[in-house]
This record gives structure tokens, C-alpha cells and sequence, in this order.
């Protein structure tokens, strides 16, 4: 399987990139991080809600995950998570609109990600994902 993480804060992203994980902050909403299982693909997706203002929104980072489901208190804030290996930060943020147009060559549905922490996304689309991340974002 493959999964997107998407995040809406600075602190996150930054508790995420130093430490190597794909993480839901609680409260969260969506499939479990617990779903993620050894080597699945996972993408973390940061969005502009709750950023500073300027920031780059997009796929930033990307691994697979070590399937070692934890939970601790980052920050003030209890998370779930799954270390990612290798953990690979992209140069500049893969954007949403990249995101669209790949996605509806492997699904009918429209991509969405209001109300979510988790999505999960076909092995194919992911596979496409980490083939246009190596060409133009790393």
C-alpha cells in the first residue's frame, strides 16, 4: 500500500523531518497511522493551514516505512507514527496541482484532502509519485 500524510503545522513538519517519521497529531482524522505496514510507501504532504505564511506547500518528504507502529508526546502533542527509511526531503515541494493531474490517470475519483490526516493512494500512482519526485525534486 501506499499512503499520503498530510500536515497543517510548522511544528509538525518540523518534529516529522528531524525525526525521520510520518506522524498523525492528535486529534486526527481519517485512517489510522497504525494502518501502515513494513515498506508501504509514504508521502508527507505539507498544506498552508497553519504555516507561515510564504511556505512552500506540496509533497516535502518521502520513505517506507519501517511497519514499527509507536506513539509519544512530541511538542506538548501526543502522535502516532511509523519511521520512514530512507527518509528523502525533496528540494522544493512536489504542488497539489501536480498531484491532480497525476492522480486522475490512476483513479476516477477527484483527489482530496479537506478533513484528512491519512489518504490512502494505489501502489501504481505512488510508484508514478517517486518517478516524477527523482526526475525534477530531488
Amino acid at each position: 500500500m501506499a499512503y499520503i500524510i498530510i500536515t497543517d503545522n510548522d511544528v509538525d513538519v518540523k518534529d516529522m523531518i528531524d525525526n525521520r517519521k510520518a506522524a498523525a497529531y492528535l486529534p486526527y482524522v481519517g485512517p489510522r497511522v497504525e494502518k501502515i505496514l513494513k515498506n508501504d510507501k509514504v508521502f508527507i504532504y505539507r498544506t498552508q493551514k497553519n504555516s507561515i505564511a510564504g511556505t512552500k506547500t506540496g509533497i516535502i518528504a518521502f520513505g517506507y516505512a519501517d511497519g514499527k507502529f509507536a506513539n509519544e508526546n512530541s511538542n506538548g502533542k501526543e502522535n502516532d507514527y511509523v519511521r520512514l527509511e530512507p527518509f528523502i526531503e525533496l528540494k522544493t515541494p512536489m504542488p497539489f496541482s501536480e498531484l491532480n493531474v497525476m492522480s486522475k490517470k490512476y483513479s476516477d475519483k477527484k483527489l482530496v484532502f479537506v478533513n484528512l490526516t491519512t489518504k490512502e493512494i494505489s501502489e501504481a500512482y505512488a510508484d508514478a509519485l517517486i518517478g516524477e519526485i527523482n526526475l525534477r525534486y530531488i
